[in-house]
């Protein structure tokens, strides 16, 4: 899902036109890296320095890794500019939310509704995309 998110959000450009900034794939193992290398952001913007692009499906919940927020707020607090662009491609629908909203969602949810893990190991967020695009400073929008 990550790579449709990622074609979405180069074609709606919400935050103006941006560069690839963070790892794409790589060919090699990067779970010996730290996690704000792993989990760099995936653009560079001009106006709002760094977005990073996540998807998520038919289920309606995004699935954000609890290390992965942690990696992006060590990134927020030297830019103090990150956001999270959001896509839900079976709805067909975007949202772009600052970084600080969207940590205190997640810790909000995560205290409501538990965590869930992958693996059995690495803890997320359950998030529900329909609260997420109710919170105040979300912006929206949808796809054809």
């Amino acid at each position: 899902m990550g790579d449709q998110a990622e074609g979405v959000y180069d074609t709606v450009l919400p935050l103006g036109p941006s560069e690839r900034y963070g790892l794409r794939r790589p060919g090699i193992d990067i779970r010996k890296l730290p996690p704000t290398v792993r989990y760099t952001p995936d653009r560079l913007t001009q106006s709002s320095p760094l977005v990073e692009v996540v998807g998520l499906g038919r289920d309606g919940i995004l699935k954000v890794k609890a290390e992965k927020l942690e990696a992006l707020a060590v990134w927020h607090r030297h830019i103090e500019a990150v956001y999270l662009f959001v896509y839900n491609s079976h709805k067909k629908e975007w949202a772009l939310c600052p970084y600080p909203t969207f940590r205190s969602f997640c810790l909000r949810i995560g205290k409501r509704d538990g965590m869930g893990t992958f693996d059995g190991t690495k803890p997320y967020y359950p998030l529900p995309y329909q609260e997420l695009v109710l919170l105040r400073g979300i912006q929206r929008g949808s796809v054809e």
